[in-house]
């Protein structure tokens, strides 16, 4: 089955909450300048009324992903998920047209991968994401929008591992901009 938008899913479904899987950008060590990575959560979102299938979980997700929370680096600010797309060769996700972050390249790099690790985990589905959206042209710091992205091959040592009390956590997802 095609998931072809949160918004459009074949059968319809109450809302619901649901456990997905969030990559979040973090310190993992303090200290001056931290050292960011991606740490993987299990957490509750929201699943739109009316949405079913991939689309609508990996829109959960992703929009989980995006938002501040206690002890994670928020490099999204005030921006918002609006579309998530799944298809069988493809993740599409659509952002608001909200202020784009001035962010470091680093932590570009992160939010954007967060996004694509939180994506393509939620619609179980490891294919390229692309990302559109934001003003002048970025989807976060200098990143433009439109690119394309996909995991890169290998995944964190201790996904799981959560800034606070982590020690020795793996060295972070890879990520790669697909070609």
């Amino acid at each position: 089955m095609v998931a072809t938008g949160a918004k459009t899913a074949q059968t319809p479904a109450s809302s619901g909450r649901a456990t997905v899987p969030v990559y979040l950008v973090a310190a993992d060590r303090p200290g001056t300048p931290p050292r960011l990575r991606l740490f993987r959560q299990y957490l509750p979102a929201t699943i739109a009324s009316g949405s079913t299938g991939a689309a609508a979980t990996a829109e959960a997700a992703v929009a989980t992903a995006m938002t501040g929370r206690p002890g994670w680096t928020n490099v999204w600010g005030e921006r918002h998920v609006t579309d998530v797309r799944v298809t069988p060769t493809r993740i599409s996700i659509t952002l608001d047209d909200g202020p784009v972050r001035q962010v470091s390249a680093e932590e570009s790099r992160l939010g954007v991968a967060s996004l694509v690790w939180t994506a393509t985990a939620a619609a179980k589905s490891n294919v390229p994401v692309t990302i559109t959206g934001g003003s002048g042209g970025r989807v976060l710091g200098t990143l433009k929008s439109g690119g394309t992205w996909r995991r890169a091959s290998g995944s964190p040592r201790r996904p799981s591992s959560p800034p606070s009390g982590s020690t020795s956590p793996g060295p972070g997802p890879r990520w790669a901009p697909a070609r």
